[in-house]
């Protein structure tokens, strides 16, 4: 059995755009987001820590309920919520 691993991020909109971040020395262009970690108490707490740490952006969640899920890899299944 796979193991799973649960992520958060927002998706962040100001003026009609999106706000994405560029993954390392790639081409790649993500969403903020990354692992709960084990002191954090739910999804949001995540999603607020990791764009700190990646954009140095405090935010506010304006919509609390995660939209969105998707498998990246097949042996390890990552459930990724974006608020």
């Amino acid at each position: 059995m796979p193991k799973i691993i649960i992520a958060s991020g927002p998706v962040i909109v100001e003026d009609n755009k999106v706000l994405l971040n560029q993954h390392g020395d790639t081409d790649f262009w993500k969403f903020c987001g990354g692992r709960v970690e084990s002191m954090e108490v739910d999804l949001i707490t995540t999603a607020k820590r990791e764009v700190m740490e990646e954009m140095g952006l405090e935010i506010k969640i304006l919509n609390n309920t995660p939209f969105y899920c998707i498998p990246l890899k097949k042996l390890m299944r990552v459930k990724l919520m974006l608020f």
